[in-house]
C-alpha cells in the first residue's frame, strides 16, 4: 500500500481501493490540499473506491458533496465515511455514502531478535520486527509491520505482509536481495553487488519502492 502525504491529508493504498485520511482542520483547506495530490497523481487512482477517514467536526453535506465531487472529475468512487462526529456521519448518509466509527486499533508489540538470521533461516511475525544483528544472504524476516535491522540486511525483508504498503524498512546497512512491502517488490539488478551506504531505509512512493538515508 503506497501512502502520500500532504499537509493534513494523507492518500492510502489498500487492496480493496483508496483510504483518504483528512486528519482535521476546515474543509476549505483540506480540499484545496487533496486538489494538489489528485493533480499530481490522481492519474494513477483512477477507477478506485474510496473510503474517507475524517478527523474535522466541519464537514456537512455540502462539503461532503465537494469533496466526492472533486473526487469524482479523477474517476474515482467514494463510497465511506469514517468518522467519529455523528454530524459528519449523518451528512454521509444523506448523500447515500455509508458511515462508520473509527474501529479500535489494537495495540502493536514488536518482536525483538538478538543475533543473526542466517542462510535458511526466517522470522515470520505480524506486528513490527526488530533484528539486532544482521540478516545475511538466505535468511528472511517477514513482518505484518515494519522491520527494523540494528546491522546487515543482505537477505529478504518483507514488510506490511500481506498487502499493507504504508510500512517501511530500515537497516544500518541496506543490501538485500529482495525487498517487499505490501503488494511491492524491488530487487538489485542481477549481478549487481550495492555496498551499505549507511542507515537507510526503505518505503511505498508513486508505486514503487524508493530508499533514502535513514537519519535515526
Amino acid at each position: 500500500m503506497n501512502k502520500k502525504s500532504m499537509g493534513g491529508i494523507s492518500i492510502k493504498g489498500t487492496r480493496q481501493g483508496i483510504t483518504i485520511i483528512i486528519n482535521g482542520g476546515e474543509p476549505k483547506g483540506a480540499l484545496k490540499d487533496l486538489a494538489k495530490q489528485l493533480a499530481s497523481s490522481g492519474h494513477f487512482l483512477r477507477g478506485n473506491e474510496v473510503v474517507l477517514e475524517i478527523g474535522s467536526d466541519y464537514f456537512g453535506v455540502q462539503e461532503l458533496e465537494a469533496l466526492c465531487g472533486l473526487l469524482k472529475r479523477y474517476d474515482m468512487n467514494p463510497v465511506k465515511v469514517i468518522s467519529e462526529s455523528p454530524d459528519v456521519r449523518r451528512a454521509a448518509q444523506a448523500l447515500g455514502l455509508e458511515a462508520n466509527k473509527p474501529t479500535a486499533k489494537r495495540p502493536e508489540y514488536a518482536l525483538v531478535k538478538r543475533g543473526p538470521i542466517r542462510s535458511g533461516q526466517s522470522v515470520n511475525y505480524d506486528g513490527t520486527v526488530l533484528i539486532i544483528g544482521d540478516v545475511n544472504p538466505g535468511g528472511e524476516v517477514i513482518a505484518g509491520g515494519d522491520i527494523i535491522v540494528w546491522g546487515h540486511l543482505k537477505g529478504m525483508a518483507y514488510a506490511g505482509a500481506p498487502d499493507d504498503s504504508s510500512r517501511r524498512i530500515y537497516a544500518l546497512s541496506l543490501e538485500p536481495t529482495l525487498l517487499r512491502i505490501g503488494n511491492y517488490l524491488a530487487r538489485p539488478p542481477e549481478g549487481e553487488t550495492s555496498p551499505g551506504k549507511g542507515p537507510e531505509t526503505a518505503f511505498v512512493q508513486e508505486n514503487q519502492i524508493v530508499v533514502e538515508p535513514w537519519e535515526h
